[in-house]
């Protein structure tokens, strides 16, 4: 019977490393040991080096990088950075904002944007909208909307 690895998923911030890392000099072979990834991770990590770039240069909270494994975009991009524009205005003006508020703003939009008449502004699409945005706690009245996307740990 072989020692088979346990499966190990990296962040966005961890492939970067691994970028800047191969880029100073280092060996894909250790590199693989140091993380606990096979080296055709490694390789597949390198031969990505654009789409992790790219990706994590269209991150808007430095927060996502650091939490975040997938490079998964938002299915209705269009509403998403609408609502996104709406939700910095809202806090940029220190006006309160709720989950419930935030949903309903979304089904408003959707309609205008001529979205999908089955989108639903469920709890669930409220969760992943404030974990793309690095969103964490909403109810919060007088901070500021850098604050709020850049922060790095818990509010």
């Amino acid at each position: 019977m072989s020692n088979k690895r346990k499966r190990h998923v990296l962040t966005i911030e961890q492939k970067i490393e691994i970028l800047a890392k191969l880029d100073k000099g280092e060996t894909s072979v250790s590199l693989a040991r140091l993380y606990n990834i096979g080296k055709a991770t490694v390789t597949d990590i390198k031969n990505n080096r654009h789409a992790i770039m790219d990706f994590s240069s269209k991150m808007d909270s430095g927060d996502g990088i650091k939490r975040r494994k997938v490079m998964k975009v938002a299915k209705y991009q269009d509403l998403d950075k609408a609502m996104e524009m709406w939700f910095i205005q809202k806090r940029s003006l220190n006006e309160p904002i709720s989950g419930p508020l935030i949903c309903e703003k979304a089904l408003e939009m959707n309609t205008k944007l001529k979205g999908p008449e089955d989108f639903k502004a469920s709890s669930g699409w409220l969760h992943k909208f404030k974990s793309r945005h690095g969103i964490y706690n909403i109810n919060i009245y007088n901070m500021s909307v850098l604050e709020c996307h850049k922060t790095d740990s818990k509010i």
